[in-house]
C-alpha cells in the first residue's frame, strides 16, 4: 500500500505564486482595509444587490435607499451612478450587472450574517463592506492561479514564477489590487487569466466543457464591462500565425461548429440578464444607460499619445515594466506561434478603446487601471522576453537592472500615491520631476498641478484674452439689445465651437451684459446660462441668478459680469454656448459679450 505523503512538491511557480498572494492579503493586515469600499464606481456595480434583496425595488422607483446610505456611510459625495429615466420614472444604473453577480453570494452571507449579529441589514453597514473586500481578494487569488496555471503550459516554472512577481509587483496591479478593490479590473484580471488557461486546454483536446467554460467567461467578461466584447478574438485567433495556420483554425472551427454555436448561445444568454433588467427599468431590451453627457466612448478621437505617454497619466511614464511585452514579440522560437496574433491584436485594440474614452484618465487612479485586466496577456509577451534575455548574458547585464529598477520605481511611486505625494490627477511634467524620488512634497509644489476647475478663482493677472464676441442671431448677425418676455425667453447669446475659442486644456469665459429688470419681473427667476455641447447633449452647465448678482437694481440698467471655467472638451468638435433665460419675465438686455482667457505662457505648467 502507497503510504500518504504530507509533504507538498510546489515547483518555483507555485512557492512564488503563493508568496505574491500572501504578500497581497498581508497588505491591507498591517495598514487596513478599505471598509468605504461601497463607494463611487463600486456603488454603482453594486446598487443591483441592496435594490433587489433588501428593497425590493430593482427599478428604483425611489432613490431614498441609496441616498440616506450615502448621507450616513460618506462612501461618495452624490449619487451619480443612477439615472432618472423620464419616460417611466424609474432610475437606471450606469454600469452593467456584472460585477453584482461576482458579489452576490458573498453579499447574501454578509446580509444573513448581519441579521444574526446586530448589524444594520440596509446593505452598507460594516458586514456588506467586509463581502466586498472578502469578493474581491478571492478574486486576487483565482486570478494569480490562473495566471500561473496557463503560463506554465507555454514557459518553463522559472520564467512563470518571475512573471507572477512582476506583474503583481513591477505594475499598477499593486496599487489597484490594494486602493481600488471593488473595481472590476482585478476581477477581470481573474476572467482574462481563465479565459486563456481554458482556450489553451480546448486547443489541446477540444472538450466540450472547456468551451462552456469559455463561453461563460466570455459572456460575464461581457456583462461586466461591454467593452470586453474584444476578449472574444483571443479564443478565436488563439494559434493563428500564417496562412497555413488560419487555414488549420477555420477546420478546426468547422469541425468543432457544435461548440461554437454552444459558446455563441451561452454569451447571449449572459447577455440577455442585462436587456431584461434595461427592458423592467425602461421599457426598453436595448438601453445606453451611460447618461452622463460629460463622458462616452468616442472612437474617432482617441487620445492614445496622451493615454501612454502623458504625465497626468501616461501608462508607459508610470508603468514603465509594460513596454517590455511588446519587445517580447521578436523573441524568435516556435513556442509564440499560438499566442503571437490575439497578444497583438486584442492588446493594440485594448489600447485604443481605452484610449478613446473621453475621460481617457479615469479619473484618480495610479497609471492607467483600465489596462489591468489585460495583463494576463501582457504576462505572456513578458514571459517571452524574460526568455529572450535569459539565452544571452549581455541582455542579462542590460536588462535584468532595467527591470529591477522599474519596478522599484513602481512601487515606490505606489507608496507616493497612497501618501498624496503623487496625487490621483491633475500631475505636470514640472510637478512629476518636482516630486520624483521625494519622500515628502516640496513646499508649495501643488502650484505645479494643473487647474483644478473646483477650486479654480478667476486671475486676471494670471491671464490673457485670447477671443471675443457677441451675441448674435440665427444669421450671424450682431444684436445689441434684446427683449425677453413670456412668449420670447430665451435671449440671444454665444454658440460657437470650443476650439476657436481656446487652444489650451480649459480656458476662463468672461460672460459681460447691461440688463433692465422691471419691477413686475422675478430676477431670482432669471438666469444666465452657461455650458458645453456635444452632439446637442450638453455637460458643464453652469447657471447664474441676476437677483443674486451683487450689481443688480430694479427698474434700471445694470452691468452684469460672469465668469466661466470650462470643463474638459469631451471631443474636439464640443462647443461652448450660453445666454440668458428669462424663464417667462420680462427683462432687456444690451451689449451681451464673451471673451476668452487662457493662461499666459509664462504661467501654462501642462
Amino acid at each position: 500500500m502507497k503510504q500518504f505523503n504530507p509533504k507538498l512538491n510546489l515547483d518555483i511557480s507555485a512557492k512564488f505564486t503563493l508568496i505574491v498572494i500572501l504578500l497581497l492579503l498581508l497588505y491591507p493586515i498591517l495598514f487596513g482595509f478599505p471598509f468605504k469600499i461601497i463607494g463611487a464606481d463600486t456603488l454603482g456595480y453594486y446598487l443591483y444587490l441592496p435594490q433587489t434583496f433588501i428593497e425590493g425595488d430593482l427599478a428604483m422607483s425611489s432613490t431614498d435607499a441609496a441616498t440616506s446610505a450615502l448621507i450616513k456611510y460618506h462612501n461618495t459625495n452624490i449619487l451619480y451612478q443612477v439615472h432618472l429615466v423620464e419616460d417611466t420614472g424609474n432610475h437606471v444604473i450606469q454600469y452593467s450587472s456584472g460585477m453584482a453577480f461576482i458579489y452576490m453570494p458573498f453579499f447574501l452571507i454578509a446580509h444573513a450574517f448581519a441579521s444574526i449579529f446586530g448589524y444594520t441589514t440596509d446593505g452598507y453597514s460594516l458586514p456588506y463592506s467586509w463581502s466586498l473586500i472578502i469578493a474581491s481578494y478571492t478574486m486576487t487569488i483565482v486570478g494569480l492561479v490562473y495566471l500561473r496555471l496557463f503560463l506554465l503550459k507555454l514557459f518553463n516554472p522559472s520564467i512563470t514564477a518571475i512573471t507572477v512577481v512582476l506583474i503583481a509587483f513591477g505594475t499598477n496591479y499593486f496599487i489597484t489590487q490594494s486602493q481600488s478593490p471593488g473595481l472590476p479590473h482585478i476581477h477581470l484580471f481573474a476572467f482574462y487569466a481563465a479565459l486563456i488557461y481554458y482556450t489553451i486546454r480546448w486547443h489541446e483536446s477540444n472538450k466540450l466543457k472547456h468551451a462552456v467554460l469559455i463561453g461563460i467567461l466570455l459572456g460575464w467578461m461581457i456583462l461586466i464591462r461591454p467593452t470586453e466584447i474584444i476578449a472574444i478574438l483571443i479564443p478565436i485567433l488563439w494559434g493563428i500565425h500564417n496562412k497555413a495556420t488560419l487555414k488549420n483554425k477555420l477546420i478546426l472551427l468547422k469541425n468543432n461548429i457544435k461548440h461554437v454555436l454552444i459558446i455563441t448561445i451561452i454569451i447571449i444568454s449572459i447577455l440577455f440578464v442585462q436587456c431584461l433588467y434595461w427592458y423592467h427599468v425602461t421599457g426598453h431590451f436595448i438601453f445606453n444607460s451611460y447618461m452622463n453627457n460629460g463622458e462616452g466612448l468616442h472612437l474617432e478621437y482617441p487620445h492614445t499619445i496622451d493615454f501612454l505617454f502623458s504625465y497626468r497619466k501616461g501608462w508607459f511614464i508610470y508603468t514603465p515594466l509594460m513596454i517590455l511585452p511588446f519587445i517580447g514579440v521578436f523573441t524568435k522560437g516556435d513556442f509564440k506561434n499560438s499566442w503571437i496574433t490575439p497578444f497583438l491584436v486584442v492588446t493594440i485594440i485594448a489600447i485604443y478603446v481605452s484610449s478613446s474614452w473621453s475621460v481617457w484618465w479615469y479619473a484618480g487612479s495610479f497609471s492607467q487601471r483600465t489596462m489591468v485586466q489585460t495583463y494576463p496577456l501582457f504576462a505572456i509577451g513578458l514571459a517571452s522576453f524574460l526568455v529572450m534575455i535569459s539565452k544571452s548574458l549581455k541582455r542579462k547585464i542590460i536588462f535584468v537592472p532595467v527591470i529591477i529598477l522599474v519596478t522599484l520605481l513602481n512601487l515606490f511611486q505606489s507608496w507616493q500615491y497612497i501618501q498624496y505625494i503623487l496625487p490621483p490627477d491633475r500631475i505636470t511634467k514640472d510637478f512629476y520631476w518636482a516630486i520624483f524620488g521625494k519622500t515628502e512634497a516640496p513646499l508649495h509644489v501643488g502650484r505645479l498641478l494643473s487647474v483644478n476647475r473646483e477650486e479654480e478663482v478667476f486671475d486676471r493677472n494670471k491671464l490673457e484674452a485670447f477671443w471675443t464676441d457677441k451675441a448674435r442671431d440665427e444669421e450671424g448677425n450682431i444684436i445689441i439689445d434684446q427683449h425677453l418676455t413670456a412668449d420670447n425667453e430665451w435671449g440671444k447669446g454665444i454658440e460657437t465651437p470650443y476650439r476657436e475659442t481656446c487652444k489650451s486644456e480649459y480656458c476662463w469665459y468672461e460672460i459681460t451684459f447691461e440688463a433692465f429688470i422691471p419691477e413686475h419681473s422675478d430676477p431670482f427667476q432669471i438666469e444666465l446660462v452657461a455650458d458645453m455641447a456635444y452632439n446637442n447633449k450638453h455637460y458643464g452647465y453652469v447657471s447664474y441668478v441676476l437677483g443674486e448678482n451683487e450689481n443688480f437694481k430694479t427698474e434700471q440698467w445694470c452691468h452684469y459680469t460672469y465668469h466661466y471655467i470650462s470643463p474638459h472638451p469631451r471631443t474636439p468638435t464640443v462647443w461652448f454656448r450660453t445666454f440668458v433665460w428669462g424663464k417667462k419675465h420680462e427683462i432687456f438686455i444690451r451689449n451681451f459679450s464673451v471673451t476668452s482667457f487662457i493662461e499666459k505662457e509664462s504661467q501654462n505648467l501642462n
